[in-house]
């Protein structure tokens, strides 16, 4: 759940804390995971300006505090400094806060075992041995072991839509009340650019996703 800033409140009506006072809504942790030259695989040319345009973009109109920013951009998007990363999450996120985790670069699925995988800067280039690959199953492992209530994934990468593997059903009628009972529950989300195929490295994807959150009442 994101918490918008106190002028898009005014504007849309909605308070960042539920009028039934039930939930307190903490700090809210954007995590974002970018790579435009890999050290194995073919290069990427939009992942990292997409990647910057939509935590600037979240910064500016949501309540996203430096403080509470972490990116890993190209070398520095390591399977080692990735993880680490989420085991600090693990660490130090409270029930009432809230994390965003933006990744945007290559992704790869094995088809033998129905699994996908997101690929850092470092990830070795041998579709047999994986190394250094972040499977998708061990990034639900992560998840699951936050005590955040709300979680909320944004991949821009082939084959993203396997992460969670969820159903989906009809979209809620958003009002106060949807608000206030979303706190109460544990959430975890993912907006992905793509299900089970590949998506282009040129994408549309973020384009469209920063004019929403720019638009957004």
């Amino acid at each position: 759940v994101l918490a918008l800033t106190l002028s898009a409140q005014v504007e849309a009506g909605i308070d960042i804390v539920p009028p039934d006072g039930s939930s307190q809504v903490g700090k809210q942790h954007l995590f974002a995971i970018a790579v435009n030259g890999y050290k194995h695989w073919i290069p990427l040319r939009g992942a990292v300006p997409e990647a910057t345009q939509i935590v600037d973009t979240l910064s500016t109109y949501y309540e996203f505090q430096d403080e509470n920013i972490v990116r890993l951009f190209n070398k520095d998007a390591t399977l080692s400094n990735i993880t680490k990363q989420l085991q600090r999450y693990q660490a130090i996120l409270k029930p009432q806060d809230s994390l965003l985790i933006l990744f945007c670069g290559h992704g790869y699925i094995e088809t033998s075992t129905d699994t996908g995988y997101w690929i850092p800067y470092d990830a070795g280039s041998d579709i047999t041995t994986q190394e250094r690959w972040l499977s998708n199953n061990r990034l639900r492992g992560f998840i699951s072991n936050l005590k955040s209530r709300h979680i909320l994934i944004i991949a821009d990468s082939c084959f993203s839509g396997q992460i969670l593997e969820t159903s989906r059903g009809p979209l809620p009628r958003i009002t106060q009340d949807y608000y206030a009972r979303a706190y109460r529950h544990v959430a975890r989300q993912v907006l992905t650019s793509g299900a089970l195929e590949t998506v282009p490295d040129k994408s549309k994807f973020g384009k469209a996703l920063v004019m929403e959150l720019e638009a957004n009442q």
